[in-house]
């Protein structure tokens, strides 16, 4: 049938060149993003754009018109787009005209760019044959006009003088850049990695997606914006603004639609674009995405992004709108459903993207006015940064302090070579590291104890960590020194997740994971320390008329923040019980969940209660699970055992009827309740995290001590929690 031609026949080219690129080259597939895109996909996306063209843009034949069409595929791969364009052409008009239709519109005004040799072969090899197929073989002076090109280039930068027909194909490419298209189309690659850094792209970038409404993002981290789809979907775009109308349908990572990176891009689009339709396809490992029954939810790739489908019309006079629809479910699920699916009896959901993130997603606005209205954590605290990225934590971190400190002496020892050492050690070179001279820089150093410290690597787990400049990629020194070897309660949140929303508070300093498994988890210290002359001018944020204790230190609260929490309470509430309340706010499971759309995307917001006994009972409550999470306070309750056995760290089974945790095949600790199992912090399930990052070794006293307090103090989480529910629901 038609259905399983479309749903499971497999291009005999793709399979080839897809399964080849498998085999024997792996990186050009995944830095190129060589991923066939499905035909259900292919021919929903075309099928969609010739429906629109008809009944939006006012043109009869849509796809077949030779007059107003022009389509052009900017990330053409094996041609599986101008292919279903090409047969919605044929299939539009009688057969009598179809060698006109291909001589005078096909041939002319169908385009596809590529910049890899063996699909942009295979694109020539298919559609020839296709046409071929259909009765029209090409002639010696015909050719189909897709070009052998980067779309992210301009043509100086391509021109080969020493190969002069690839030169000729480059100068025809960029003739076509400038002409005016009406639909562009197709799946571009996904690669954050990106290595399209062109100034004409990159600019074209920069002056439309970092910015909005002419003011800077200031974002810390904007890789993403520099991810290969975006920087496709910014030149469709460009090529859109070039015209009064057009159309643009591809498919590509999904992560734009909510990313708070992406603000300036939805912003922008907005701009350009009318109408905006998206078909979230889901299918996210990394955010672990389940179907809304809690059925599992599958990739239409091989890939752990997720993807959607975006139909974006620039036409004037149409009412202007974002609307998407979600697709969840296993992959052949969703083959037909695309596949069944018309473009008119879709259930569009229309969604408000409104300042400050444009969100193209499902926001109750109400709720969302009201938690606008909240104290951003950013705006309590002055000083703040995300944690440490060694960018070597095989070298600079382990279990064990004495094995850190050898394992240092040995790096500064400059009679064993820099070969052995980059050997032993497998330490790579890298632009802007040197391993010779950072040798000699810390054998250089006064004290080598000085540099050894203790980091919160994971949720409840602190390793030992040599702390220099010299070995740690990214220190963050303008926060960590205000912590590292000080008395002081960092609290660390995300800005943005994928996993679970979670706060974690730490007295150690820590790493960028610290919390959060798959995003960056941000550090806030609670107290900033008086700094040295010298290193003053690296930490912008500290207010130097603010009042320090008599041990150099004081509250890193804002200035605007203190006067209102002040005036709010008609007192000066103590830094730690703000500190145990925002925490208790933060634990809150009615919080957690009412919130979860803004919690995913931004820095927490925290709303201060009128009712002061009601502040006060927060704040208890708050810093008891503070206490606890810094082991300052251990509950004594429940006492967990450990049976006999060799110690050996296995694999962690978990036995629910009995609450057994296992760590070899004889040896468990118990009493272990399910729900102190199952805790996730980030995307960590805390105590099979903590195991399986031991698997290998003998636990130690030290470990199995440990995890007993962890239960006990996870048991207690989750009993506070209830006590906060009961007291508070937003």
């Amino acid at each position: 049938t038609e259905e399983e031609r479309l749903l499971f026949s497999q291009d005999p080219y793709v399979y080839f060149y897809e399964d080849f690129l498998k085999a024997y080259d792996k990186e050009t597939r995944k830095t190129r993003g060589v991923y066939y895109t499905p035909r259900p996909v292919v021919n929903f996306i075309i099928k969609t754009v010739h429906t629109l063209l008809k009944e939006t843009f006012g043109i009869s034949h849509g796809l077949a018109d030779r007059q107003r069409v022009t389509v052009l595929d900017f990330a053409t791969g094996t041609g599986t787009f101008l292919l279903e364009v090409v047969q919605h052409i044929l299939e539009e008009v009688p057969d009598g005209v179809r060698t006109h239709m291909i001589q005078q519109h096909i041939l002319k005004n169908l385009y596809g760019f590529e910049w890899l040799i063996a699909p942009y072969t295979i694109a020539h090899l298919k559609l020839s044959q296709f046409l071929h197929d259909k009765g029209y073989p090409l002639r010696s002076n015909e050719r189909l006009q897709i070009y052998l090109t980067n779309t992210l280039e301009p043509i100086e930068s391509q021109m080969n003088y020493l190969v002069p027909a690839l030169s000729q194909e480059v100068e025809e490419a960029q003739k076509i850049k400038e002409k005016p298209i009406l639909v562009i189309t197709g799946n571009p690659p996904y690669s954050v990695k990106s290595k399209n850094t062109g100034d004409w792209i990159t600019h074209l970038l920069k002056d439309a997606y970092f910015q909005v409404d002419g003011k800077a993002l200031h974002e810390r981290n904007p890789k993403n914006l520099l991810d290969d789809y975006v920087k496709f979907i910014r030149f469709a775009q460009w090529k859109i603004d070039e015209v009064e109308e057009g159309i643009v349908g591809i498919i590509t990572n999904h992560s734009f639609l909510d990313n708070p990176t992406f603000r300036g891009m939805r912003r922008s689009l907005m701009y350009t674009f009318d109408q905006i339709y998206i078909i979230d396809l889901h299918g996210n490992a990394k955010k672990k995405e389940m179907s809304p029954d809690g059925s599992r939810d599958e990739n239409i790739f091989d890939i752990e992004q997720g993807v959607a489908i975006s139909i974006m019309v620039k036409k004037k006079g149409v009412k202007r709108h974002v609307s998407r629809i979600d697709m969840y479910g296993r992959r052949r699920e969703k083959y037909l459903k695309i596949l069944e699916s018309q473009h008119a009896t879709l259930p569009w959901k229309e969604v408000y993207p409104d300042a400050p993130l444009f969100l193209f997603t499902y926001q109750n606005k109400a709720i969302r006015e009201t938690y606008n209205n909240w104290w951003k954590v950013s705006d309590i605290f002055s000083l703040y940064s995300t944690g440490i990225t060694t960018h070597r934590d095989h070298f600079v971190i382990d279990f064990e302090r004495d094995t850190l400190k050898k394992r240092l002496e040995t790096f500064c020892d400059l009679t064993i070579p820099d070969s052995v050492i980059a050997v032993t050690y497998s330490l790579e070179q890298s632009h802007g590291w040197n391993l010779a001279e950072q040798r000699k820089r810390l054998a250089a150093a006064s004290n080598v104890d000085n540099m050894l410290t203790s980091m919160l690597y994971t949720p409840f787990d602190v390793r030992s960590y040599i702390h220099h400049q010299s070995l740690v990629e990214r220190p963050r020194n303008a926060v960590m020194r205000h912590i590292n070897k000080r008395v002081n309660i960092s609290l660390i949140v995300p800005k943005m997740t994928k996993d679970n929303w979670s706060a974690l508070v730490t007295q150690y300093i820590a790493g960028h994971k610290s919390a959060t498994r798959y995003d960056r988890s941000y550090i806030f210290p609670l107290y900033i320390y008086k700094i040295d002359e010298e290193t003053k001018g690296k930490s912008r944020l500290l207010v130097e008329d603010q009042h320090y204790d008599n041990t150099g230190r004081r509250e890193n609260f804002t200035k605007q923040f203190r006067e209102y929490i002040n005036s709010k309470y008609g007192h000066h509430p103590e830094t730690q019980r703000i500190l145990g309340y925002i925490y208790a706010i933060l634990h809150s499971s009615f919080y957690q969940s009412k919130y979860q759309e803004f919690l995913r995307v931004e820095f927490p917001r925290i709303p201060f209660l009128d009712d002061r006994k009601t502040f006060d009972d927060l704040a208890t409550i708050g810093d008891e699970i503070l206490q606890a999470h810094l082991f300052q306070h251990i509950p004594s309750s429940p006492t967990i055992d450990i049976s006999k056995g060799n110690y050996a760290i296995e694999a962690p089974i978990y036995i629910e009827q009995d609450q057994r945790l296992y760590i070899n095949r004889e040896q468990y600790f118990s009493p272990i309740p399910m729900e102190v199992w199952k805790h996730d912090i980030g995307g960590y399930q805390v105590i099979d995290h903590y195991v399986k990052a031991r698997k290998g070794r003998n636990i130690s006293l030290d470990e199995i001590e440990h995890i007993q307090q962890v239960v006990s103090i996870l048991l207690f989480t989750h009993q506070q929690t209830r006590r906060i529910d009961a007291l508070w629901q937003p």
